[in-house]
């Protein structure tokens, strides 16, 4: 699914982001820790690994994070 997903991604409008090598070991089993308990939804672990995948993207989007948010 994801290599046809992949090929949807123009790099610009549509991007594509696979995380899976980082949350997998090589014969692609999940390492511990990534997931929940129902195998289903990442666990904080899993999101964290996501988060730092779409960093670079985003802060290509958006420009970089503010130093402090504005709300405080």
């Amino acid at each position: 699914m994801n290599d046809n997903l992949a090929k949807l991604a123009d790099g610009q409008k549509i991007r594509f982001l696979n995380v899976n090598g980082k949350m997998t070991d090589g014969e692609g089993k999940l390492y511990p820790g990534i997931m929940n308990a129902d195998n289903l939804h990442p666990a904080v672990k899993g999101y964290e690994i996501w988060a730092a995948g779409l960093r670079p993207m985003l802060t290509e989007l958006l420009g970089a994070p503010a130093k402090e948010s504005e709300n405080r």
